[in-house]
């Protein structure tokens, strides 16, 4: 389900998700901004973001997921899985490689993974 990058809106969409599929068990959002929003929308909802097992069950949890594209220290601390892309590496490798296009180096062709990391806060 998308919406716009606003808490409001997504605090509102994962609202009208779980009046429609009430079993879901996990969401993952595209931004920090979009997270808040749904952790919000899952309080509102009377469920609770989290990770364990069985009680997901029984306690009506949802495990919450983001991409964030912030330092590690700037994430807050909500029980969210943030995959915490380094978007400035990222930066840095795009004009690198616009440059050397720029400079006609046609013949420098490759590809690059730059991974995200995994940050769990509890």
């Amino acid at each position: 389900m998308e919406c716009a990058s606003s808490q409001k809106q997504a605090a509102e969409s994962i609202t009208a998700l779980l009046r429609y599929n009430p079993t879901i068990s996990a969401v993952v959002c595209y931004n920090e901004i979009i997270a808040m929003g749904a952790w919000f929308g899952l309080l509102k909802a009377g469920r609770q973001s989290g990770e364990s097992g069985v009680d997901r069950y029984f306690e009506q949890q949802v495990s919450l997921a983001a991409f964030a594209d912030v330092a590690e220290n700037a994430l807050d601390d909500l029980p969210i899985i943030w995959a915490s892309t380094p978007a400035r590496e990222i930066g840095y490798t795009l004009a690198e490689r616009m440059l050397q296009r720029i400079a006609h180096d046609e013949h420098y062709l490759h590809s690059q993974t730059i991974a995200a990391r995994l940050v769990r806060q509890k």
